[in-house]
């Protein structure tokens, strides 16, 4: 099933860091999780039946979100750098946070939130967290 989804959209599993000003790079960031969960999200909640008992998917979910925050390391790259190493290791697990599909999801499904709405949400707390001094 990962190899079918990853034909048809393999796209968006590749994870580029994004350029441009500050603003575009947290916007590009908002607009290619929200495209990415809203695609895997019947696969990932299949897999999230099944994670418990298989290694092999636990591996590819791991691999994954190892994936997603170098994305989110090298998108920000000048403002974590720019930090102590302290506050920059904070703000990128709040980076990281924010991003989650856990967080998606729960925009989504419980807060029952729509597509455009949780984006912006997500937004918000990117924009929050790169503020962390």
């Amino acid at each position: 099933m990962a190899e079918r989804f990853l034909e048809l959209h393999g796209e968006l599993f590749q994870a580029r860091p994004l350029t441009g000003t500050r603003t575009e790079r947290i916007d590009g960031i908002a607009a290619h999780r929200a495209e990415f969960y809203e695609t895997v999200a019947p696969v990932r909640r299949s897999t999230l039946v099944r994670i418990h008992r298989s290694p092999e998917l636990q591996q590819q979910q791991a691999l994954l979100a190892a994936h997603l925050r170098k994305q989110l390391t090298r998108t920000f790259e000048h403002e974590l750098s720019a930090l102590d190493d302290d506050v920059a290791a904070e703000v990128l697990e709040l980076l990281d946070l924010h991003t989650s599909w856990e967080t998606w999801d729960r925009l989504r499904v419980w807060q029952k939130l729509p597509v455009d709405t949780s984006r912006k949400v997500v937004t918000g707390l990117i924009r929050q967290a790169l503020r962390r001094r």
